[in-house]
């Protein structure tokens, strides 16, 4: 019997997509649980300056450049209201022509190109791809970053584990305009396809292995926003974008669950 080594030496494409979701797996089932239990209720927004909690102390290894809640699981609610915004409105009513597959593919595109601009301090490659509001922001933000910080930001296409849409979302402003919202989550490892490709060259690559890679993973979370009038429809644009570490959003799980248990104590007590 060959080896789980050799047998990942001769991955197709088929294969290589297999590690791909085996990574993702892996990670996400790592303290699943109370991950699972905070994605039902509202998640702490990301600190601003009138809230006070423990994470005021809260150090970002890549600093926001919105000030948004961060989504990291897929919600089984949202995914089949989505599914319904699609197939009973967004289709039939706006854009006949919207396929969710493409688009996702062009959401990753997006992310390389903004990412790409940011690593190389490029801020005003993006000014087009943002809308007025996001760009005044992320340019706030983004002067505080360091060198480091700015170089960890870049993702390409191929460093995409995964991407889902979290949350569309369409308003409605008159009989003949809408706007549509989607939020996209992108679960990114910084250079996995030369990872991948160093460790099948080695003949070294084992699904364990995949764990210490993990340490590295990026969520990414990017709103295109899309305005449609009567005959004619503008560009995808992006409205919100973060980039935060796993391990960060793990933390700011952890932070809200140990808040939950202490309000449920504090609320115990009053009752008693």
């Amino acid at each position: 019997m060959y080896s789980l080594s050799h047998r990942f030496c001769k991955l197709s494409k088929f294969g290589l997509n297999c590690v791909k979701n085996s990574a993702y797996y892996i990670h996400k089932t790592h303290k699943l649980w109370p991950q699972a239990m905070i994605d039902c209720r509202p998640m702490r927004q990301l600190s601003t300056d009138n809230e006070k909690s423990n994470e005021e102390s809260f150090v970002y290894e890549i600093p926001p450049l919105m000030r948004f809640t961060p989504k990291g699981m897929p919600n089984v609610l949202y995914a089949l209201k989505n599914r319904l915004i699609v197939y009973l409105y967004l289709k039939p009513f706006l854009d006949k022509d919207f396929d969710l597959k493409s688009f996702l593919l062009g959401a990753k595109q997006a992310l390389s190109s903004i990412s790409s601009n940011l690593a190389n301090d490029n801020i005003h490659g993006i000014q087009d791809m943002l809308t007025e509001e996001a760009y005044e922001e992320v340019s706030k933000n983004f002067r505080e970053y360091s060198s480091q910080q700015k170089r960890l930001l870049k993702v390409d296409t191929e460093d995409v584990l995964f991407c889902f849409p979290y949350n569309i979302q369409i308003e409605r402003q008159s009989s003949d305009a809408a706007v549509v919202r989607i939020l996209v989550v992108f679960d990114c490892i910084p250079g996995f396809q030369d990872i991948i490709h160093n460790e099948m060259a080695n003949k070294n690559l084992r699904l364990f292995d995949i764990n210490k890679y993990l340490e590295n993973k990026i969520c990414c979370n990017y709103e295109f926003i899309r305005h449609y009038m009567k005959g004619r429809q503008s560009e995808w644009i992006v409205s919100k974008l973060l980039h935060i570490k796993d391990r960060d959003l793990l933390r700011m799980h952890e932070i809200n669950i140990d808040d939950s248990i202490r309000g449920f104590g504090r609320s115990e007590r009053t009752v008693k």
